[in-house]
């Protein structure tokens, strides 16, 4: 944030966390950005304005980012929300400002006037605990809102947490979404798993690769460790999968693991869409099927159990990841391997001439999938264990 500030020379951070917010969670350029912050002295509480003429929508927004760093275990006060709740009325020309506007928000009343509001929604992005005490207070004035004007209003509260997974999402080297044909699946969540959902499928082998085959350098992205290449257990599994013995294969093997944020299912062709998806688990598994279907082997009798957990907060992410790999012989610190402050380091290391191996055999492994060549002749590898 106070890079953002510094950068565009606002006076606070509170509007460089506007513009933060704004510019990772819509499609809209730095200069639209720009142009709908409309926070400073004067704006009735009103940070940001959006309208749409197609849907005659209205979007407001307040941000707040808290001063001192351990503010953001408290809530927005009820001074704020009362004055936002104001400003939007001032907006829409209900009530005359308290106080005299400044140039951006007169302007903004005057246009609204001309135009149709149907549909109106208040967002509250707060790098705190957002409203909770004071829940009240949005529905009584949505309730209040519709009776005096019949415009629908809704409120949207974002707080510390969800803040958190837009920064980790963009954080990564990559957001993919992977589309695989699968045969069945069903729901794999049992009474007492949580808010967490998963299911449980089968895919073909050789669909999964194709599906997986444009974005293999990214696909494994917040696994712990990366292909390790021909050894005793990874030739066993590219054996089964070119036998006779293939059809076997769903059999003798513990499957894969997908997570991701969402899944868009069809059901009229079986087409399932993994949204934000990385595999955590059988990158062994994947890779030696890889090879089999690279050396035109691979057989079609090949099935393989596939696990979908869907969930988008990457400290769940991280520990399913984590936990799920325990199994395996790796040092503890390659647990840490997706923090936000291990790749934050990573891209730091590398423009001062090191590679931080942050996932096992990464060097190798991007080395022969990366479309941007490295020459690591010229780079010093350090190991994470070593880093740490």
């Amino acid at each position: 944030m106070n890079e953002i500030k510094e950068e565009k020379s606002y006076n606070n951070i509170s509007k460089a966390f506007a513009f933060w917010y704004l510019s990772n969670s819509y499609d809209m350029s730095e200069e639209e950005c720009e142009e709908c912050i409309i926070d400073g002295k004067g704006d009735s509480g009103i940070d940001t304005y959006m309208y749409d003429e197609n849907s005659r929508k209205l979007d407001i927004f307040q941000f707040k980012y808290p001063d001192k760093k351990n503010n953001y275990t408290k809530e927005i006060d009820k001074k704020d929300i009362t004055s936002t709740l104001r400003g939007f009325k001032v907006l829409m020309g209900k009530v005359k400002p308290e106080i005299p506007t400044n140039e951006r928000i007169t302007q903004a009343i005057f246009d609204l006037n001309q135009r149709t509001v149907s549909n109106c929604t208040i967002h509250f992005i707060s790098y705190n605990k957002g409203i909770v005490s004071h829940r009240n207070l949005l529905d009584e004035f949505t309730n209040d809102f519709h009776e005096q004007t019949g415009t629908n209003l809704e409120f949207e509260v974002v707080d510390v947490k969800e803040i958190k997974k837009i920064f980790e999402k963009i954080n990564r080297d990559s957001n993919i979404d992977i589309v695989i044909e699968c045969e069945k699946f069903y729901d794999g969540r049992s009474a007492n798993c949580g808010k967490t959902l998963s299911h449980v499928g089968m895919v073909n082998g050789k669909k999964l690769i194709e599906s997986i085959n444009e974005n293999i350098r990214f696909v494994f992205n917040e696994n712990i460790r990366l292909f390790e290449g021909k050894n005793t257990i990874n030739d066993k599994i590219y054996e089964t999968a070119t036998s006779s013995s293939a059809d076997m294969f769903y059999f003798y093997n513990n499957g894969i693991t997908f997570i991701c944020s969402k899944v868009n299912w069809n059901m009229n062709n079986n087409i399932t869409t993994l949204c934000n998806a990385s595999i955590v688990n059988g990158c062994q598994t994947v890779m030696s099927l890889k090879r089999a279907y690279d050396d035109n082997r691979l057989s079609d009798d090949v099935w393989i159990l596939v696990r979908v957990i869907i969930e988008d907060d990457y400290d769940k992410r991280n520990k399913i990841t984590r936990f799920l790999n325990t199994q395996n012989s790796i040092k503890s610190s390659y647990y840490f391997a997706n923090e936000s402050i291990i790749i934050d380091l990573q891209k730091q290391l590398f423009t001062k001439g090191w590679f931080l191996e942050r996932q096992l055999n990464e060097s190798n492994y991007r080395e022969e999938f990366d479309g941007k060549k490295i020459d690591y002749s010229k780079v010093k590898i350090i190991k994470l264990a070593d880093a740490i």
